[in-house]
């Protein structure tokens, strides 16, 4: 959501002239002229009538804030932040601060109260909605892989309400804050950086470059691991009490618990409220539902239309964008717009008139009603472009609540192979909210048991991760699994065979989860290795690496893994596979893993594939030199994701002195 609001539509005829010229870029309020410095008071003075305007967003709340030593303890521990009285003073006084938050949490609500602040205390706000930089666009000017200089005149001719040059900063006089809001809104092509990460590194140059001038980052519930090293503080926004909530909703103790935890959120408070006296009867809704009713009782949109909606923000978000053209929706724009759901307003270029949603959970539940609904397959591409490439992962949930009761099992296993995390995230909203019926013992088991196996991974940085994972979900979910204490993986394989079930899948997945190690593989075991349910296929290759691996198994999975190809159709299957030969001491599975490093079209079978190298050079120290001699000469041909990822295997337990000179 924006910072500031936009108009809903052109400036009437009635608007004089200047103002149009204003409007049109043709005439800029508070521009600099030539030899002058740049006219901030004029900048202040527009910025004032707009912030003046009204968000579209509700009745004024506290909404409370806490500050935290790490994005870990803001998951694991939310209530041990400490209390934030005055925003603004914290801003001021901190440097660079993420800012995160669920969606509709009120992140841009208390940046608007914040910023009125700032004036008022006569610190200059200098605000970006990032939302509207182009990040998947062909054209130069609009790609994330144009320099870091053009970066930041990309970003400051997106500020709220008048574009500014790069020369402004120089002018400043006294202190300043940058907020950038719709940060986890971009999203980018998978051979390239985040930009985020882009962004971030952009605007440590900036700091280092005018150190009175703070920085603000709105961001939705993402580690942003770089932001540690560029010295930022992590702030959350909390819900909001339920005294505050219970004065707006008169029968709000009746109502179900997950409705009244859902009604702590500000914008779902909104909706809400925004039903009427008569309609405040239903004591039992989700998210879904309301985003739903607010758009077919507020907007009067039926059900045919709201598909037709959903096709649309689809294929928005598949260009990377929350932003769309107003011929696609002419259908639905005049309801759309009278209810205050819609915001048309000029591109970046001033071109061409593009839409977006006042709010993008509006958004983000149409798009999901399009994936539910299977209009497009469950696989990475689908999941990617759903979240703008992993950057919103609530949008999965909220998309698990429109599937299908039959089909969530399916949908979940699908949402594992892709991204375990932001699975884990809807079993840890499911139980916390308890809506998303459906969402059975065995997929819940078999998810959260085959991330708590990788506790054990023989890479450090993999177990701490996965260990923080599981520290994400609530008690009664994670205590069999966690590792904490004396627990062992044997007590925790032990735990899933006592289990009982009539689910078939699940009795296959528990069968392989629940051998021990050091046993026998046998031919017939292999077949599960690509199977299509994900989770039966990792449990298999997890199996097979923890069993004695005999070379004709090798051979055997290296037969399989030439009739898979290289296309798209087996991606999943090929790194399974893959992530097995790490566990083999052949020298074939080594020969192997080399040629995938660079040939597979997949990136995460070459990710996987460096995983398995440096893990067969930890075991193995007279083939070390050679590896690493090998993986030398293929630098400047490895992919992003795959030297990262050697960044961070090499960190070995217990390296000795051969393992550091070489690495």
């Amino acid at each position: 959501m924006a910072l500031l609001p936009q108009s809903t539509a052109p400036l009437p005829e009635s608007q004089s002239f200047s103002s149009e010229l204003i409007r049109k870029g043709i005439l800029q309020k508070g521009a600099k002229q030539p030899g002058a410095k740049w006219d901030w008071k004029s900048y202040l003075l527009l910025l004032k009538e707009k912030i003046g305007e009204t968000l579209p967003y509700g009745p004024q709340l506290h909404v409370p804030l806490r500050k935290y030593k790490s994005f870990d303890q803001i998951l694991s521990s939310p209530d041990d932040g400490d209390p934030i009285e005055d925003f603004a003073e914290h801003v001021l006084s901190s440097g660079a601060t993420l800012l995160h938050g669920a969606g509709g949490s009120g992140k841009s609500v208390l940046l608007h109260h914040m910023t009125i602040i700032l004036i008022e205390r006569e610190v200059i706000p200098i605000i970006v909605d990032l939302s509207a930089l182009r990040t998947l666009e062909a054209e130069a000017e609009d790609t994330v892989r144009i320099p870091p200089a053009h970066l930041l005149k990309r970003m400051l001719s997106l500020v709220v309400p008048r574009p500014i040059g790069t020369e402004a900063l120089s002018d400043l006089e006294g202190q300043a804050v940058l907020i950038l809001d719709g940060f986890n809104e971009l999203s980018n092509n998978p051979e390239d950086d985040p930009i985020q990460k882009r962004i971030l590194a952009c605007l440590q140059t900036v700091r280092a470059d005018h150190p009175d001038l703070k920085v603000i980052v709105a961001d939705r519930f993402h580690p942003r691991p770089e932001a540690n090293a560029f010295g930022y503080g992590r702030l959350s926004v909390r819900p909001l009490e339920v005294t505050e909530v219970a004065k707006l909703i008169p029968n709000y103790d009746s109502l179900a618990e997950a409705t009244k935890e859902i009604l702590r959120v500000p914008f779902f408070l909104s909706l809400w409220l925004l039903r009427g006296k008569e309609e405040h009867h239903a004591t039992h809704m989700n998210k879904a539902e309301m985003l739903k009713d607010a758009l077919t009782k507020r907007a009067k949109l039926d059900d045919a239309s709201l598909e037709k909606l959903g096709v649309v923000m689809y294929e928005a978000y598949r260009s990377g964008s929350q932003y769309f053209r107003p011929e696609s929706i002419k259908f639905a724009d005049s309801k759309l717009l009278a209810a205050g759901f819609l915001i048309v307003q000029k591109s970046a270029s001033g071109s061409e008139q593009l839409c977006r949603f006042s709010h993008q959970l509006l958004h983000d539940y149409l798009a999901g009603l399009h994936v539910a609904k299977e209009n497009v397959p469950w696989d990475e591409d689908t999941f990617d472009a759903l979240s703008l490439r992993a950057q919103s992962l609530e949008t999965i949930q909220l998309t698990l609540e429109q599937v299908p009761i039959l089909r969530r099992e399916e949908f979940l296993s699908r949402v594992y192979d892709w991204n375990y995390t932001s699975a884990l995230l809807c079993l840890a909203e499911e139980e916390r909210l308890a809506l998303s019926h459906g969402v059975t013992e065995e997929i819940r088991t078999a998810i959260i048991a085959s991330i708590a196996e990788k506790q054990f991974d023989s890479f450090p940085h993999s177990r701490a991760l996965n260990i923080r994972a599981l520290g994400q979900l609530p008690k009664t979910l994670r205590e069999p699994f966690l590792r904490t204490g004396t627990k062992t993986e044997k007590e925790i394989r032990d735990y899933v065979r006592t289990l009982q079930s009539r689910s078939q899948w699940f009795v296959t997945w528990q069968s392989l989860f629940a051998r021990l190690a050091g046993g026998t593989i046998e031919a017939y075991d292999l077949q599960y290795v690509v199977d299509e349910n994900p989770l039966i296929g990792w449990a298999a290759a997890s199996l097979i690496r923890r069993s004695i691996f005999e070379k004709r198994i090798l051979e055997r999975l290296l037969g399989i893994l030439i009739g898979l190809g290289n296309g798209r159709a087996n991606r999943s299957k090929r790194w399974r596979i893959i992530s097995v030969l790490g566990a083999s001491d052949e020298p074939e599975a080594l020969i192997e893993l080399f040629q995938r490093l660079t040939t597979d079209e997949y990136r995460w079978v070459r990710y996987g594939a460096m995983r398995s190298v440096i893990e067969i050079a930890a075991r193995n120290k007279g083939q070390r030199g050679k590896i690493f001699k090998e993986l030398l000469s293929l630098v400047g041909q490895l992919h992003e994701l795959s030297r990262y990822e050697l960044s961070r295997v090499l960190r070995i337990e217990k390296a000795d002195e051969d393992w550091l000179f070489l690495s």
